[in-house]
């Protein structure tokens, strides 16, 4: 049998050793072969952490009518399966967590912060304390978005949106529940996922980096999540290194903004014995990322990019009706203008240096084109 625990331990740093081990929880019961989540982050002086569906019950003698392999047991608040705990820093149970009753054992129930989880995998804090996830889906609607106190994330009866016929019946009738902001179909199996505020990176400034992991067509890439300002949308996305270096496993963000990620190719099978590298993203100021994914799959088409001495920024519409929006890369609305004709001229001689994006909206159908000025 597999089990997790969460260890604290001091840090000697004359003898570079961890020291004086405390158990803050064990016991967690992670059924062999099934997921454990496992990702832990320290916000707000509490710790959070993840724990996949698992399919193992935690007290078989006490649910004898659950069974491993049940996938319901995210939705049971008895279980720790399939939820986000919440701890204080001395492993004591938080008075204010959702479902916290006297006397505070460190029950499931008591630890709870949200449940109807499969496989949570990526977890960061984010502007004002903003606490981001990333999760595995099963054979669909992998998705990413955002933690609140006591909800409901839907698994097993939602993956993702709820865009099903069956989804919507349980999205009308469970209680508590919470959309994600981003879903991928198919999957791209999230991993790990970094935050970025301030960068010299134009494109990285607010927005939500993710590791991703699967298949030889979808993942294997660096997705960049544009936030809105108040950071509770996703307004744009773009693929890093897509198919260049395998399965991203982790990510982080150093004090001086550089970006590292870990590859983790032949834990997979795949991959030579020196595939599996730690890679920096760093800024250079003499050049300029432009090359990766400028058209982002967009009907729209415009000149010069990058915005020249002219100023001028020519523009082709898919459509002579419609809405255009200019957004910075900190996902700020600069702009707008209303579409009269296909063919448009936007004056951008007072436009700062930097990544911007242009929104073209019809009705239901939305096309994105990124516009830099040097």
């Amino acid at each position: 049998r597999l089990y997790m625990k969460i260890v604290r331990y001091t840090y000697n740093a004359s003898a570079d050793a961890l020291e004086n081990p405390v158990v803050i929880l064990d016991g967690i019961k992670i059924f062999s072969g099934y997921h454990d989540g496992g990702k832990m982050v320290i916000a707000n002086n509490h710790i959070f952490l993840t724990i996949g569906d698992a399919r193992q019950v935690e007290n078989p003698e006490d649910h004898p009518y659950l069974q491993p392999g049940d996938p319901f047991l995210s939705q049971n608040l008895n279980v720790f399966s399939g939820k986000i705990l919440r701890l204080n820093m001395d492993g004591t149970v938080p008075v204010d967590n959702p479902f916290a009753k006297a006397p505070y054992d460190k029950t499931p129930r008591n630890l709870i912060w949200s449940y109807g989880h499969r496989n949570t995998q990526g977890l960061v804090v984010g502007k004002a304390n903003t606490l981001y996830y990333a999760e595995h889906g099963r054979d669909n609607d992998d998705e990413m978005g955002i933690i609140k106190k006591g909800r409901n994330y839907g698994w097993p009866l939602i993956e993702g949106f709820c865009d099903k016929p069956f989804e919507v019946v349980s999205c009308d009738t469970i209680e508590n529940h919470e959309e994600p902001l981003q879903s991928w179909n198919p999957n791209v199996a999230p991993s790990n996922m970094e935050y970025v505020g301030e960068s010299l990176i134009g494109e990285f400034q607010n927005s939500i980096l993710v590791g991703t992991l699967t298949g030889d067509n979808f993942g294997k890439h660096i997705s960049v999540l544009s936030l809105s300002e108040e950071g509770d949308a996703v307004i744009h996305e773009r693929k890093l290194f897509f198919q260049e270096y395998g399965r991203i496993r982790d990510l982080c963000v150093d004090p001086q903004g550089n970006i590292y990620f870990i590859t983790s190719n032949t834990t997979a099978g795949v991959g030579g014995a020196s595939d599996d590298r730690i890679m920096k993203i760093s800024f250079h100021s003499n050049s300029l990322i432009t090359a990766i994914d400028d058209r982002i799959n967009s009907d729209i088409i415009l000149f010069p990019n990058p915005l020249g001495e002219e100023g001028k920024i020519h523009i082709n519409l898919p459509s002579d009706k419609g809405s255009l929006q200019l957004f910075n890369s900190n996902g700020t609305l600069s702009d707008s203008y209303v579409v009269k004709q296909k063919a448009m001229i936007i004056e951008g001689r007072e436009f700062a240096p930097g990544i911007y994006f242009l929104k073209f909206s019809e009705g239901s159908k939305s096309f994105t084109r990124k516009v830099i000025v040097k």
